[in-house]
């Protein structure tokens, strides 16, 4: 029998062939779309794959890596009657992946899913979000997390304006942090269609402006000590679990 660490081991290296393999063939195909990972486009799958994720029905590694959300049915444990609840696309979807959030049954929650932006988080997300704290009532201290924007920067005009007025309005029901967009590579044909980490810096500014909220700045850590993507958008395993490990450190 395989030890526990091999198993891991050979999970990751699998999930990362997929990955790497799907963004290759994706980006052949087509330079419109921003996100790369293997996964299943529309709205109601989305919706479909989230509720079964917080019913704890089984899903396809497809749909993992189409939306994550918690199973409902399992206890936790939080410290000091916290609960924290990541919402994101399919970047915070990678940490729920390679970092097992969901799966570690300490209070800490990712509701995420590929390639979706600020009608996800409304429409989806936060609704999720309050069904999560309804499946815990033990927790009495919610903490919600916003890691969204590069999928609506680039092609919404009106993106600083709806973030700053959807976010400031949440700030005044929940204790609510904002996560700092993070940088994509720099690449002409990428700013060809408006992807460029100047534009992610003016929403950032945004970001950090809103009142009643608490900023993580991890863009400027990746700036200032490097990153590494596998396909422009998406970063390595190892920058990806650094990510989530600055996020927790500054709650």
């Amino acid at each position: 029998m395989w030890s526990n660490d091999i198993m891991s081991h050979m999970l990751k290296r699998i999930i990362a062939v997929a990955v790497l393999l799907t963004a290759f063939f994706i980006t052949m195909n087509t330079m419109s779309r921003p996100i790369t990972t293997p996964y299943l486009e529309g709205r109601d799958n989305i919706t479909d794959i989230t509720r079964r994720r917080l019913s704890g029905s089984a899903v396809t590694l497809e749909e993992i890596m189409t939306a994550s959300a918690p199973d409902l049915n399992t206890l936790v444990t939080a410290s000091e009657d916290t609960g924290y609840i990541l919402i994101g696309d399919s970047r915070s979807l990678g940490m729920d992946v390679y970092c097992k959030v969901n799966a570690t049954p300490d209070g800490f929650f990712v509701v995420a899913a590929a390639g979706e932006g600020f009608r996800y988080m409304m429409d989806t997300a936060l609704p999720c979000a309050e069904l999560i704290e309804q499946a815990y009532p033990d927790i009495h201290h919610w903490i919600y997390i916003v890691n969204m924007g590069v999928n609506d920067y680039w092609h919404r005009a009106d993106c600083n304006e709806i973030y700053e007025a959807a976010l400031t309005e949440l700030a005044y029901k929940k204790d609510l942090y904002i996560v700092s967009v993070n940088p994509v590579r720099q690449d002409a044909d990428l700013e060809q269609f408006g992807l460029s980490n100047k534009g992610i810096e003016e929403l950032n500014s945004t970001l950090k402006s809103i009142p009643n909220t608490h900023y993580i700045d991890t863009y400027s850590y990746l700036m200032e000590n490097g990153y590494e993507t596998v396909d422009d958008f998406h970063y390595t395993w190892d920058i990806t679990e650094e990510i989530y490990h600055l996020i927790r450190a500054g709650l």
